[in-house]
């Protein structure tokens, strides 16, 4: 049931950045003449429509405290109260010396949010070019981060959109250690528009990039440790010195990249 809600959940999120209320002849044509339209652009059937509802305005996510006092936290995907969940869990768990937050099965959801958490962990700087079809906004932190605790982000293929730009951008700014499988690989942006007779259309209005101008798009995020088959495959460069702490690990265990996750935090 989880892997279902999680399918449909990545085939109608992945930064939804706004609502817009306009007549649809109109949009239409204006997307049409701007060749906005892609695999990600359709009109959402009823069903996909209360899907989105829910996720976008329903809080769910999770937090515990493992042991070594790591923070470990799950988001489920991008809604309104994402940014102020988690920091709604740094104060409850003030005592932690590591976060651990999984994007793991995270299709995306609200591009703000995203914006929102990388300004909890990061204090300055360039966070996220998006480009417009006439013009590039380009995202700054607001300079007012939350935390300096280390962090480990764990993503795997259903990792897309908003759970990309998070894991990028943290990874470029050598604020996290990624750890798991290639993302999606999701690099645009979905206003959605409401039609008349209460219609949406999820339309893509822009593209963004990371802040090395990196397009991901097709691409994904590769991990800084790769695993594959729940073991690991590849370590990139900088991460060599970690080799040391996996002879300790035990490959039957379920989960490989939590484990190596707490193992990082925790030396």
């Amino acid at each position: 049931m989880v892997f279902l809600i999680n399918s449909i959940l990545l085939l109608i999120l992945s930064g939804c950045s706004a609502w817009q209320d306009k007549p649809i002849e109109e949009e239409m044509k204006a997307y049409a003449l701007e060749e906005r339209f892609d695999n990600y652009s359709k009109i959402l059937n009823s069903v996909e429509q209360q899907n989105l509802d829910k996720v976008l305005n329903v809080s769910s996510d999770m937090a515990l405290q493992l042991k070594d006092e790591i923070l470990y936290i799950k988001l489920f995907y991008f809604h309104k109260q994402s940014a102020n969940n988690i920091k709604m869990y740094l104060q409850k768990y003030k005592q932690s010396k590591g976060i651990i937050l999984d994007l793991r099965n995270n299709p995306g959801g609200l591009l703000n949010e995203s914006l929102a958490i990388l300004n909890i962990f990061i204090d300055k700087g360039v966070l996220l070019k998006r480009v417009q079809k006439y013009n590039v906004l380009i995202e700054r932190a607001i300079g007012n981060s939350t935390t300096s605790l280390p962090l480990v982000i764990l993503v795997n293929k259903k990792s897309a959109s908003a759970s990309e730009i998070v894991s990028g951008v943290l990874q470029e700014r050598k604020r996290a250690i990624i750890i798991g499988e290639t993302t999606f690989g999701k690099g645009s942006i979905q206003d959605i528009v409401i039609f008349k007779k209460k219609k949406l259309f999820k339309v893509t209005t822009e593209y963004y990039h990371l802040p090395s101008g990196k397009n991901i798009n097709n691409v994904g995020i590769v991990p800084d440790i790769s695993i594959k088959h729940n073991k690991i495959y590849k370590i990139k460069k900088d991460f060599k010195s970690y080799r040391v702490l996996f002879r300790e690990l035990k490959f039957k265990q379920k989960d490989i990249p939590l484990v190596l996750a707490q193992m990082i935090l925790a030396d």
